[in-house]
């Protein structure tokens, strides 16, 4: 899996953007700069941790401890 630098660079290097690393780094210093504070959301936008899957494993969860909703089965061997 390529690194999040590595991404980086492929992106902003592409001909249509055409900047390098240091010129999109100087881009987003000289806005944090002017507008003091990250010019962007940071935010965790991993679906697992959303309200509605945490509910559902919170369900599941109860489901198994209660022994319902559930099933026992055969380890099938790879």
């Amino acid at each position: 899996m390529k690194s999040g630098k590595r991404r980086a660079r492929i992106i902003v290097t592409h001909k249509d953007a055409g900047l390098s690393i240091s010129a999109a780094f100087n881009i987003f210093a000289k806005k944090v700069v002017r507008e003091h504070r990250i010019p962007f959301d940071i935010t965790n936008e991993d679906p697992f941790y959303s309200a509605e899957n945490q509910e559902r494993l919170a369900q599941r969860i109860a489901d198994m401890e209660h022994g319902v909703n559930c099933s026992e089965h055969d380890l099938i061997e790879a």
